[in-house]
């Protein structure tokens, strides 16, 4: 199909990727007729040998400029090449959200079905009172679940945000009367703690008090979420 005209009657197959104004400059004062898309060109008997070209035409212009042929080919096995590597890498973005989703999502591991909770818990409170006493804030972060909350006698409480900003100054502790549950990935645990020091201001209550701390399993390590203290500190 002629698709244009180029310089003095010359038409040229359809190039997409090249201006109509580049199409005249190449063109004008050609002599080689009129090309079509896909038809087999020879070189005119006119031209001197050598000159000419034979080949099919693809959406390409072939021009002859004073006895020197001007050629602009598309690159079309650059536009292919292209086309591929960016498939290619849509390909490995899309498997790599695919990847990521399937992670973000996969259900996490049941907790352990403990033979003996009050064995693992009675570490875990201990840590606890630990960290307590030798002001480890860091190791507390640690421990406490994002969603931690206290409660006291007194009716004080807070956060966790709230509860590392004022941490009890204890001296020393004992536990004693330890109790586990266990249902699912939570641990439930009672037991008598026996401390010497200043919780939330006031001197704790000599002798044992209640306590009650929940863990709740995250991955592979159980996190503190709720505590609570029922030391009426009266000191």
């Amino acid at each position: 199909m002629d698709v244009g005209t180029c310089g003095s009657g010359l038409r040229a197959g359809h190039a997409p990727s090249l201006p109509a104004a580049r199409k005249q400059r190449l063109c004008r004062g050609s002599d080689l007729g009129t090309i079509r898309v896909g038809e087999l060109v020879r070189r005119p008997p006119h031209l001197p040998q050598g000159r000419g070209i034979e080949r099919t035409i693809s959406p390409t212009i072939y021009c002859h400029r004073n006895k020197r042929m001007v050629v602009n080919r598309s690159d079309q096995g650059g536009d292919a090449m292209r086309l591929s590597r960016v498939g290619l890498l849509g390909c490995v973005v899309a498997l790599a959200l695919l990847s990521f989703g399937f992670t973000a999502h996969a259900p996490r591991k049941p907790a352990p079905r403990l033979t003996d909770p009050t064995a693992t818990a009675s570490p875990l409170v201990n840590r606890f009172f630990n960290l307590i006493e030798h002001n480890d804030v860091k190791g507390l972060q640690r421990l406490l679940s994002p969603a931690f909350q206290l409660e006291r006698a007194d009716g004080s409480g807070g956060t966790k945000t709230e509860y590392l900003a004022n941490l009890p100054a204890i001296t020393n502790f004992s536990i004693s009367d330890l109790k586990a549950t266990q249902t699912g990935s939570v641990l439930i645990v009672r037991y008598q703690a026996t401390i010497e020091g200043v919780v939330n201001g006031k001197p704790a209550t000599p002798g044992p008090a209640p306590r009650l701390s929940v863990f709740s399993r995250s991955g592979k390590t159980w996190r503190l979420v709720a505590h609570a203290n029922f030391n009426p500190l009266t000191g």
